[in-house]
């Protein structure tokens, strides 16, 4: 039987960051209660969400290939996408601008 805290706790993560180190210690902390999924820019990040259904997303701003503010512009371009939570992990300061463009 599942618990009220395991039934609203997300269980496929996709994780869109280009740091190995970031992906190392969240598959530490997240990786034995969670299915973690990681891809290393937002074009590969697109891809693993054609391929599966997910519960979260983080991603970083700064990735190359295409950074994270085309992946959530991108991603909220599918109605079948949008209602994933996206929590944006970044060592940026954002500014007023970068908060419009991700909301």
């Amino acid at each position: 039987m599942a618990t009220a805290t395991s039934a609203i706790l997300p269980t496929r993560i996709l994780v869109v960051d280009d740091e190995r180190q970031i992906h190392a210690s969240l598959r530490l902390r997240l990786g034995g209660a969670h299915e973690l999924v990681f891809a290393f820019d937002g074009a590969t990040g697109l891809e693993r969400l054609r391929e599966t259904r997910f519960d979260l997303c983080l991603a970083d701003l700064h990735m190359p290939r295409m950074d994270g503010f085309a992946f959530v512009a991108e991603l909220h371009k599918r109605p079948e996408w949008r209602a994933i939570p996206i929590v944006v992990v970044t060592a940026k300061t954002l500014t007023p601008d970068d908060r419009l463009q991700l909301s």
